[in-house]
């Protein structure tokens, strides 16, 4: 879709699950031994499908985690959510939850070029803390950008005119970065331009022109309109996808 579409939907989508802020839980974040138990019981009573529960590639933080957090100070990786909060949150948008997981892995998948390694497990987080400045998501992000953004320039089009558009959104600058990235895919596509300045490890001679790439942009900006975050490395040493519920 074009960056339009998203600066119209993403001011009163983005870090809001729409399950959630339809009338799901509120409260505060406490820590508690119920956890597993409500978990359960929420399987028991269908409110929570069995295939859902017991995928092998979904995992959960056992509490609060900042989007900042070192690999050591990461908290430990349960096979359901914790707090009791945290379950009840994921039961609360399961379409949506499924969804960023999707958007998620496709996004890996169009940053492949670019050197994004997934292996296809999904760890979820509950944080308190907004995903408000990040000007790095991930190096194959960066370098996809990068590559654009040079591009752009030897073909005399400013990245700078055209982030403009988007610069007085009421957004993350990463997410104004995002649709400004998409904009300019969508310019590079229609005119047809040569990737002229490839970011390693991009390959020059196996992808010469934007048109032979998946745009990786419009699907973050997807992500994010399912009200979740992302703050993935996508590398080999940490090739797994981290998403977020921001708590109010």
């Amino acid at each position: 879709m074009k960056s339009e579409h998203y600066l119209a939907v993403l001011p009163s989508r983005y870090g809001r699950p729409q399950g959630i802020g339809g009338g799901g839980p509120r409260g505060h974040l406490n820590n508690d031994t119920g956890a597993a138990e409500e978990w359960a019981e929420m399987v028991r009573s269908g409110a929570v499908p069995g295939p859902f529960a017991t995928a092998a590639h979904r995992r959960y933080a056992d509490a609060a985690a900042d989007l900042y957090l070192a690999a050591s100070a990461r908290p430990p990786e349960l096979n359901f959510p914790s707090p009791a909060l945290f379950a009840r949150a994921v039961a609360a948008d399961l379409p949506g939850v499924l969804a960023a997981e999707a958007h998620a892995k496709e996004l890996a998948q169009r940053l492949r070029p670019w050197g994004a390694v997934f292996d296809g497990i999904v760890v979820w987080y509950i944080t308190t803390r907004p995903l408000d400045y990040v000007a790095y998501l991930a190096p194959s992000y960066e370098s996809a950008r990068d590559t654009l953004d040079d591009s752009l320039e030897d073909a005399g089009v400013r990245f700078d005119e055209i982030f403009r558009a988007y610069r007085a959104a009421r957004l993350p600058y990463a997410v104004r970065k995002c649709m400004a990235a998409n904009h300019g895919w969508h310019v590079a596509v229609r005119e047809d331009l040569p990737i002229s300045s490839p970011l390693w490890p991009l390959d020059g001679r196996q992808w010469t022109h934007f048109r032979q790439l998946q745009n990786p942009f419009e699907t973050l900006l997807d992500l994010w309109c399912t009200g979740y975050l992302l703050f993935s490395e996508f590398t080999d040493k940490d090739p797994v996808a981290r998403l977020y519920i921001q708590w109010p």
